[in-house]
């Protein structure tokens, strides 16, 4: 879990990948910090990332700095060969994913990419995508992903709400 990080700069991301290969982003929530919550992108004199799978995260309304150049909850630059897969990514400002035009994906299937606020789907090259299916025709990605709101308790209770309720300390 990553939160919390008020960082004036939303340039500043949580998580960085700079010409990481075959690298695994997993099972992580990062919510309410300054910058983007993931970045992938090549460093100077290395390879681009490839293969880098993220899959089975929740990246929830970051981008919380006025000044800087996040653009995306996942933002990708001069990389290929991204997995993107069973994630939760919500944007209340700017977008759920920004890909530079050097940028692909490999694969970006079966997410919920909610974009509430001013916040749009996606960015890809330049080209943007206010709605999933804008975005699925601007990517080419995504068939089966879907666009809703998860219904969590709070903007920092990632408990689901239930018409029965959730469990507390007494069950």
């Amino acid at each position: 879990v990553i939160f919390g990080n008020t960082l004036t700069d939303a340039t500043l991301p949580a998580i960085v990948l700079r010409g990481t290969p075959n690298a695994v982003v997993e099972g992580n929530l990062v919510y309410g910090n300054g910058g983007t919550a993931l970045s992938i992108s090549k460093c100077s004199g290395c390879a681009a990332s490839t293969n880098v799978l993220v899959r089975g995260n929740t990246f929830w309304g970051n981008q919380l700095a006025t000044i800087g150049s996040s653009f995306g909850e996942v933002s990708a630059t001069q990389q290929s060969s991204l997995i993107l897969v069973h994630n939760l990514i919500g944007a209340n400002s700017r977008f759920c994913i920004d890909l530079d035009a050097n940028s692909s994906f490999l694969r970006s299937d079966y997410n919920d990419l909610f974009a509430f606020g001013t916040a749009g789907v996606g960015a890809k090259g330049g080209a943007t995508a206010a709605t999933l299916p804008a975005w699925q025709t601007v990517s080419a990605q995504d068939a089966n992903s879907i666009s809703v709101d998860p219904q969590f308790v709070s903007p920092v209770d990632f408990h689901l709400k239930s018409v029965a309720g959730r469990p507390g300390p007494m069950g």
